[in-house]
């Protein structure tokens, strides 16, 4: 199984490796600051770890994220950027930045901004394979399942979407998404506290069952799981435990 996690802390990103971590999503929002660029000067060429970027189609053209995808191409000597592309929620701060002169703006509802995204596929499929970005597209609704299927393209889906079956991903290439809270022991798991999760019983889980859960999804031909956390002992916990997975399995 590769992991990937969501961080946002580049001071992580060595212990992120040790650990056996295959890469890093750092999410979108319009107040931040640019991550291509802090990549672009974090980036070590005797490291291995994948930085994926979420970006929203509106707000960068296909031209330009292939630019930018050469440049840390040239500056890795290798392929260590993968792109997230996304349509989905925007919030109500987000909303008030309107700082695009597309018609799609950060207002746009969420089909406008799924049709969007679905053109931005068409396109980026036209590009050929040498200079293509290696993208994954976030499955929020069918319109996104349907412009990933078309061309077979990778997907990031939620892990209870997964479970309850709500696609059907036969011959797709996924990535689950999930925010587990993992604990080595059930002891540790029933003393939790400062947690307000809804249905937190469902997102627990000791080491022995997380084990399990992966062991199954390999089984079913997951490849690739991303662990979210809600806290920063929770991100060192999700750390302990890939790196002790690995470990194992070695």
């Amino acid at each position: 199984m590769k992991f990937y996690l969501i961080n946002q802390d580049f001071n992580l990103l060595g212990k992120m490796e040790e650990s056996g971590i295959t890469g890093n999503l750092f999410t979108y929002h319009t107040g931040e600051s640019d991550f291509f660029t802090k990549i672009a000067r974090d980036l070590e060429i005797n490291k291995k770890i994948k930085y994926m970027v979420a970006i929203r189609p509106h707000v960068l053209s296909p031209e330009y994220l292939i630019r930018i995808d050469k440049s840390i191409k040239e500056i890795s000597k290798g392929n260590r950027l993968q792109i997230n592309l996304i349509s989905g929620h925007i919030d109500s701060k987000e909303q008030a930045m309107i700082r695009t002169l597309d018609q799609i703006t950060n207002k746009s509802t969420t089909e406008e901004r799924s049709n969007y995204l679905i053109e931005y596929v068409n396109l980026l499929n036209q590009i050929s394979k040498e200079e293509k970005p290696d993208y994954y597209i976030s499955v929020t609704n069918n319109f996104t399942f349907e412009a990933a299927s078309k061309y077979n393209d990778k997907m990031i889906i939620p892990y209870h979407q997964y479970i309850n079956n709500l696609y059907d991903i036969s011959g797709k290439q996924i990535m689950l998404y999930l925010a587990p809270i993992i604990r080595k022991t059930q002891e540790e798991l029933d003393n939790l506290s400062g947690y307000e999760v809804k249905n937190i019983d469902d997102v627990k889980f000791t080491y022995d069952q997380m084990t399990n859960m992966l062991d199954k999804l390999e089984g079913e031909g997951i490849k690739e799981i991303m662990f979210s956390a809600w806290n920063k002992k929770d991100i060192v916990e999700n750390l302990n435990f890939i790196k002790e997975y690995k470990y194992n399995r070695c």
